[in-house]
């Protein structure tokens, strides 16, 4: 049995009361910020009421169905569109074959339905490379937590905000790691938080691409995806591809009102971070 579905048995019923998190993790292949796309660290997702999730992965399923997809994942999907359906044989790619049109159409899809409804965009982003070239080894090893702590200093803010009076737990589900330094981050950043302020409860992890009840952690990946690569923007690893705001953007953002991409990477859509925070005290 998945850890996910450990995890549902555990909660129960309360399930439908309470807020739920599915979050992701992007650009932690590399804690020296070296190999590529491993500079900068996001960890992404979406806090919202239990049943909006069912809402969700409703539609999920069928634009699954709709595309003829086992599943989203973002970085799969834009490694076959920048290779325009050339995929080695060797390289495993659900997407293999699919043309940028394809590949464009179904992101597009998937965005629509993680953003609509009440739930919000959260995020803890790292400049891993700038914390590992520049400051003290202590700092380096603490990134996975800081960055997590982050996350959750994110979500808390949110949730004060969009929903000040719900005095309901918070569970929260991870994408599952194979890297015990991460998954030990997040059980201590999670318990930190919990006995601070008392309302985070469960946090279980799951797997996007085979529990068939994770479509929120795909939601989550196709956030973390993308903000990392808005993150790599803000610190000046990637050029400003100019100042329009792309129609994904317009899609996952459109709650947050941004005019142009200068806005959004200025708001940064509310998961505003202080780039280097010291480690947390464990």
């Amino acid at each position: 049995m998945s850890d996910f579905k450990q995890w549902l048995l555990l909660f129960g019923g309360e399930l439908l009361m309470n807020l739920v998190i599915y979050a992701d993790d992007s650009g932690t292949h590399d804690l020296d910020g070296v190999l590529p796309q491993s500079q900068v660290t996001t960890i992404g997702g979406y806090v919202g009421k239990s049943d909006s999730w069912l809402k969700l992965s409703r539609e999920w399923k069928k634009a699954l169905r709709d595309h003829s997809a086992p599943y989203f994942h973002f970085t799969e999907l834009q490694y076959a569109e920048n290779c325009r359906g050339a995929i080695p044989p060797h390289k495993r790619n659900p997407y293999t074959g699919w043309t940028p049109e394809q590949c464009q159409a179904f992101r597009l899809a998937c965005a629509k339905i993680a953003a609509s409804g009440n739930r919000i965009p959260v995020c803890g982003d790292w400049n891993t490379k700038a914390v590992a070239e520049d400051l003290p080894k202590e700092y380096k090893s603490n990134s996975r937590a800081s960055v997590v702590w982050l996350f959750y200093d994110a979500a808390r803010d949110t949730i004060k905000v969009k929903w000040p009076k719900l005095q309901g737990p918070i569970t929260v589900c991870f994408d599952h790691t194979q890297n015990p330094d991460w998954r030990n981050a997040i059980f201590d950043v999670h318990g930190w938080f919990k006995n601070k302020y008392g309302r985070f409860g469960i946090i279980g992890f799951g797997d996007k691409n085979i529990d068939i009840n994770c479509h929120g952690l795909q939601a989550a990946d196709l956030i973390a995806g993308r903000l990392r690569q808005l993150t790599r923007i803000i610190q000046d690893y990637d050029p400003m591809p100019g100042d329009s705001l792309s129609e994904l953007d317009s899609i996952l953002f459109s709650k947050f009102g941004p005019k142009n991409l200068q806005e959004l990477l200025a708001r940064r859509s509310g998961f505003q971070q202080l780039p280097n925070l010291p480690p947390i005290s464990k």
